[in-house]
């Protein structure tokens, strides 16, 4: 490993620095929540056309959804940046005929990304009505929707050095899912996909340097507590004698999403299906566990975050005072 003289460490540390806000984590790219919601009307040929109705939050702010006149199917979009928080509200109003009643149809998709929390959320409710034209047809009228949130971010790990052999600094990224997915109208399989991912890691200590480690999972069930977890080792550190240390960059990323396919007509749509819910609102926590010993922060901010916790090794010291304590008990009992 290189041994760099004081002067070059500063500098070091800036291009790492550099190299990481143009990289996947900055600012507002650092956490992202998406939500989705569509609403559509199909095979109602002799109805007018609905109309539209709701609201999105996008980081605190709230607007109207407006949809064009005359349109049987409206989709809106909605992202968050940093500490993003969406939510979203839409709901159409579908009359059969003139002069009868409007059918209210809501859906509601909501998502959650909080670095400083290390949370995910995520949420979609949908819905179905049959719809009774003049002359005793019956077609459908549906929401569908889609809903995900992912967090990236960039650490510098830094760990005591005095020269000699680097020490190995695993590193072990886990997200704890707690949620429920309901298939009512059975027209789609239902799922939620996460997926954890290192970069500037090896997947082990006597392994070569990865560029990225990677876990993506479906899930197809209610999920309670499920924890997922990726681990690997720090690699190509820069170390100094001079300083006493050693430093590492590597990144994280982790996401959840809605996942389904819902055939409509001749076409197939991704999204979760009319009268399906998913419900993940609390339903994502971040942990990163790192070394005792480890100083960690983020490359953004400079700041440490509550979620990234120091596991610690049993020392020589404790070791041995644990087998003279256990040699002890057996000349007792003898």
């Amino acid at each position: 490993m290189p041994n760099l003289p004081p002067a070059c460490i500063p500098a070091a540390l800036r291009l790492a620095l550099a190299l990481c806000c143009a990289g996947p984590w900055t600012g507002a790219a650092a956490a992202t929540a998406g939500v989705q919601t569509s609403t559509g009307l199909t095979g109602l040929a002799t109805t007018a056309a609905p109309s539209f109705t709701g609201t999105v939050w996008q980081d605190g702010v709230s607007s109207p959804i407006a949809a064009p006149a005359g349109v049987f199917g409206h989709s809106a979009d909605a992202y968050g940046g940093t500490r993003a928080a969406v939510d979203q509200a839409l709901s159409v109003s579908v009359a059969p005929a003139p002069q009868v009643p409007g059918l209210p149809l809501p859906a509601t998709a909501h998502g959650l990304a909080d670095i400083g929390a290390g949370r995910l959320g995520m949420a979609v409710a949908t819905s179905f009505t049959p719809v009774v034209e003049p002359g005793g047809a019956v077609t459908s009228a549906f929401t569908v929707g889609r809903a995900g949130a992912e967090l990236g971010l960039g650490f510098d790990v830094v760990m005591p050095w005095s020269g000699g052999v680097v020490p190995t600094v695993p590193v072990t990224l886990r997200l704890t899912l707690d949620g429920t997915l309901v298939d009512v109208a059975n027209e789609a399989s239902v799922g939620l996909r996460s997926t954890l991912r290192l970069s500037n890691v090896a997947a082990g200590p006597g392994g070569a340097p990865a560029a990225t480690l990677e876990s993506v999972q479906d899930f197809g069930t209610s999920l309670s507590g499920h924890r997922l977890s990726l681990g690997g080792v720090l690699v190509a550190p820069t170390c100094s004698t001079t300083y006493g240390v050693c430093a590492w960059y590597f990144g994280l990323y982790a996401s959840i999403e809605s996942t389904g396919q819902i055939q409509l007509l001749s076409s197939t749509i991704s999204g979760v299906a009319a009268g399906d819910s998913l419900d993940f609102t609390d339903g994502a926590r971040i942990e990163l566990l790192v070394p005792a010993g480890a100083t960690v922060t983020d490359v953004v901010s400079g700041q440490g975050h509550g979620w990234v916790t120091a596991v610690p090794e049993p020392s020589a010291a404790a070791l041995l005072a644990a087998g003279l304590a256990v040699l002890g008990l057996l000349r007792r009992r003898r």
